[in-house]
């Protein structure tokens, strides 16, 4: 009786390990972005894709997430995503012009007044085929992509009113140059400091000030070491999910369908939460005690005319600048 009760067991194990083995994930991505851990825009987006991932893959597939710049900086991990040393990256648009320029027609200063027009964009044939270009010529899969929050700028000096009160000052900006010209244009000085380094030189007087989106600013709590937001609007940032295009070539169709699949579903939500956020955002700002302008943004508009001379060749020339603006009339 002893012997048969061991048997039992013996086999009752036997059949766990192999429904353990069985449900265990065959296909495992590694997903990274440079946000924190925790209820902020690029985490949750990473949460829902493993989600939505595994649920269309049958648990075939999931994602091991490497949150908060785990796997360096965003802008270096988009060259370990086009080498396959990284599978999937949720990145800021701007930084894959110095992989693709084209892609910095996303980064042209007040290029997009609202979402919706945001949206309209990435929808179009335009889009469809700057995507699929960048996809032949850098090996980056560019999938799920929204307009993802307005930049403005931070600083620790006085409140921005007007280009002219931006001269004395010394901004962070992304490596991405039409950001850069942009600032240059506005009046005040660039400098490039890494993201995870940014809290520090804020804090130390490094640099006064920064430019980023809401979502980033609240997440990094940079509300702790700056005094002054100014609401410019002067770029709707786009994000994306990447992945390395090899790599989703050789999937098995099933998990191929699954990513597709999970990834447009996350957009949908990811774009709806981006929207919502904004509003939410900017009252912790004030009721961290930061000191919100509101400047006329005619005069900000006028300044940076010269970054659309200066890059327009870059970008894919005037033609594409004014089928971009054709499209953002139509969805104000």
């Amino acid at each position: 009786m002893r012997k048969l009760c061991l048997f039992c067991l013996a086999a009752l194990l036997s059949v766990a390990v192999a429904v353990t083995a069985t449900a265990a994930p065959a296909y495992r991505f590694k997903l990274a972005h440079a946000q924190p851990e925790g209820q902020n825009n690029y985490h949750l987006a990473s949460l829902k894709f493993r989600e939505l991932l595994e649920k269309y893959s049958n648990g075939q597939a999931t994602v091991i997430i490497y949150p908060g710049g785990q796997l360096g900086s965003d802008f270096n991990v988009v060259k370990k995503v086009q080498n396959g040393g990284v599978d999937m990256e949720i990145v800021a648009v701007q930084l894959l012009g110095a992989y693709y320029p084209p892609m910095d027609i996303y980064s042209m200063p007040f290029m997009f007044p609202s979402f919706s027009s945001f949206v309209a964009t990435r929808h179009s044939d335009f889009h469809k085929a700057l995507v699929s270009d960048m996809e032949k010529k850098t090996g980056i899969k560019v999938m799920a992509f929204i307009g993802f929050s307005f930049r403005h700028f931070t600083n620790n000096k006085h409140a921005i009113t007007s280009p002219a009160s931006m001269r004395d000052l010394k901004m962070r900006m992304n490596q991405n140059k039409i950001q850069i010209a942009t600032c240059e244009a506005l009046g005040a000085s660039a400098m490039a400091i890494p993201s995870p380094e940014l809290f520090s030189a804020l804090q130390q007087g490094v640099v006064d000030g920064q430019d980023a989106t809401l979502n980033f600013s609240t997440s990094q709590k940079y509300f702790e070491v700056q005094k002054y937001i100014a609401l410019t609007y002067h770029q709707l940032s786009g994000t994306c999910f990447i992945m390395n295009a090899r790599k989703f070539s050789r999937l098995p169709k099933e998990i191929q369908d699954a990513i597709v699949r999970a990834n447009n579903e996350m957009e949908t939500w990811w774009q709806d939460y981006s929207v919502k956020e904004e509003d939410r955002l900017l009252k912790q700002w004030e009721d961290k005690g930061c000191q919100v302008s509101r400047p006329e943004l005619k005069p900000f508009r006028d300044a940076v005319q010269g970054v659309y001379t200066q890059f327009a060749d870059t970008v894919g020339g005037t033609a594409a600048i004014d089928t971009v603006r054709g499209i953002v009339d139509k969805n104000r």
